[in-house]
């Protein structure tokens, strides 16, 4: 067989320069209709670089060892076998060549990709034939594939198809198969049956994804409802039954949305699933599971009949219930979507019952720079507030007021205040981006570094005297707190020498761990082995089996430092040191060693 250098060479030498080209130009315009292999022959047929639409050729070429024939029967092809077209043709034979070349290097699936799109049709039918002779359930499902194409016709009115009756109701018995009833309240055998369950709900899924959109969607609603119907006499405490359900959810929305229904039907139909009619199912979500991505004036209709069902509900006498608060929420994320606050926060105030709810109307309302209903809403908030959490954001909430009534030093006053409530990094970025805002405004006294890197001081002085202070002898909830959230500020603000020397002192997360040992190779080199080395052996006993590969990654990570380092000769023994400890101290971790010496001598 030619290589696809050769083959180029060969198809450009047959049709000479010019028609080359023009066959090159057509193949890059997408004209290859259909193309067909079998063996050493290749049908295809090429539209028209003239008429396309209209006009279309049907070429026949021939593979030799080392040659094409082609033919045409386009006029410019009658006394000249090789014409644009059939550049076309060979061209994309070519491009199958490269394919398979280049997965030579590639991953055992690449290499099996490769192959299978360029064997012929006949080769690819025969051999997935042979794998389902070999294979009784395999057999089984392609039995089902080709009653179901056999009868597809019939299924615009499957009572009029004899074929097509007895199909569904095969089906149907396979359904009532998977879910069989009975009582099961054994923890073992719940799983067991559950997990059947689950391989028969493969199979019928792949069934529905062949039959019409309304018989697909009769089976996959017929299949939710007996899962429904069991779990009444299973006691499914340890959540077996959840994947089953997400993949049933899954599907029945998926037919759901294929229904080829005119669209205020189709909405009619999505809103009425509000109302629960399954006792253990119910469907989170509605507008992402059965709207989202359809067409824009489906979602249109959809919402403005969501709409009208919202406003009926709020504007009765009657109490808000769980549907209508549901419908609400959903309303209301689809108006944020949208980008209308307004909409959003009329709606939201009607089941506001938190702080979070009014904390959250509160800074919807400063995005409208709607104040004083802000001001509204924090009140609302402070009345319900329990935790330090919602107590810091209203904190942050009031420093933004306190800006918007230009007064720069309490604003100041109340983020810092919000900040040593939550101790969280997020709120003294939000102190710098006020400081920002304010030195914008010229409303601060000193320039905005200044005032920055006065509040920084102020910052660490403030961790460094709680550190320093005995955990016994701290307030409240700063008893607890350790150097973490000061490493986190020093490698925000830059200072990484100091996050090493405290990282050094300090018990802290392995991710921080990670991200202080990463700065230390340009700031620190001579404590980055150490670093690591700390690191590795934390992840070695905390990982489980299926997050040794970061293990790994992390030794990688430390040779290539190691390398980069200036002096890298103490670091290169101290690296063998600790592949040493990790082989001897941990021989029981086989696998993890199985991992590690696939890069590493240990």
């Amino acid at each position: 067989m030619m290589d696809a250098l050769t083959a180029l060479g060969v198809i450009e030498r047959l049709a000479g320069p010019a028609t080359f080209e023009r066959g090159s130009a057509l193949y890059r315009e997408q004209a290859l209709l259909q193309y067909r292999r079998q063996q050493h022959s290749i049908q295809a047929k090429v539209q028209s670089a003239t008429s396309p639409g209209v006009n279309e050729y049907e070429v026949e070429l021939t593979i030799r060892s080392n040659d094409f024939d082609g033919g045409c029967n386009c006029p410019a092809s009658e006394g000249f076998d090789f014409c644009k077209h059939c550049v076309v043709v060979a061209l994309h034979y070519t491009d199958k060549l490269k394919q398979l070349e280049s997965a030579k290097d590639g991953t055992p699936l690449e290499k099996i990709t490769t192959y299978i799109d360029h064997l012929d049709e006949q080769s690819a039918k025969s051999a997935l034939l042979a794998l389902i002779e070999q294979d009784e359930h395999l057999v089984f499902k392609w039995q089902y594939f080709a009653d179901i194409a056999l009868v597809k016709e019939d299924f615009v009115d499957p009572s009029t198809s004899p074929q097509a009756k007895k199909l569904l109701a095969n089906i149907k018995k396979l359904i009532i198969k998977a879910f069989p009833a009975r009582d099961v309240w054994q923890y073992n055998k719940v799983r067991a049956y559950f997990n059947q369950a689950y391989s028969k709900v493969l199979d019928i899924v792949e069934m529905l994804d062949k039959l019409p959109a309304d018989q697909a969607h009769g089976l996959a609603f017929q299949m939710l409802k007996r899962l429904d119907e069991v779990l009444d006499n299973i006691d499914d405490n340890g959540g077996f039954a959840r994947t089953v359900t997400h993949t049933l959810v899954q599907q029945y929305a998926k037919t759901v949305r294929g229904l080829n229904w005119d669209q205020h039907t189709k909405a009619r139909y999505i809103l009425a699933l509000y109302q629960p009619t399954l006792t253990h199912i119910q469907f989170n979500s509605i507008p992402k599971l059965f709207v989202t991505g359809e067409d824009p004036k489906f979602v249109q209709a959809f919402f403005d009949l969501l709409e009208h069902a919202v406003t009926d509900a709020t504007n009765s006498d009657n109490t808000i219930n769980s549907v209508t608060n549901t419908q609400i929420v959903d309303l209301a994320d689809y108006y944020a979507a949208q980008s209308q606050l307004a909409k959003v926060i009329a709606l939201k105030q009607i089941i506001a019952s938190t702080s979070e709810d009014y904390i959250a109307l509160a800074k919807d309302s400063l995005a409208l720079n709607h104040v004083e209903q802000a001001q509204a809403f924090i009140d609302l908030a402070h009345q319900q507030a329990k935790s330090s959490s919602a107590n810091a954001q209203l904190l942050s909430l009031q420093a933004t007021l306190a800006q918007h009534d230009a007064q720069p030093e309490s604003a100041l006053a109340l983020q810092w205040q919000a900040y040593t409530q939550s101790l969280l990094l997020d709120d003294y970025i939000s102190l710098n981006t006020l400081i920002g805002r304010l030195g914008d405004a010229g409303e601060l006294q000193t320039n905005i570094a200044e005032t920055k890197a006065q509040w920084l001081d102020k910052t660490i002085e403030f961790w460094l005297n709680m550190l320093a202070t005995p955990k016994t002898e701290r307030l409240g909830k700063y008893r607890l707190m350790n150097a973490e959230p000061l490493i986190e500020l020093y490698l925000y603000c830059g200072k990484l020498t100091e996050a090493v020397a405290l990282t050094n002192t300090q018990l802290i997360d392995r991710e921080l761990l990670h991200q202080v040992a990463k700065v230390s190779q340009i700031h620190a080199p001579a404590d980055t082995v150490e670093l690591y080395t700390r690191l590795i052996h934390i992840w070695i006993k905390s990982a489980k089996a299926d997050q040794y590969y970061r293990i790994v990654d992390l030794l990688l990570e430390l040779q290539a430092a190691i390398v980069g380092l200036s002096d890298n000769n103490d670091a290169q023994e101290q690296f063998n040191l600790l592949l040493s400890e990790i082989g001897y101290e941990y021989q029981q971790k086989r696998q993890l060693l199985k991992m590690i010496q696939r890069h590493f001598v240990l």
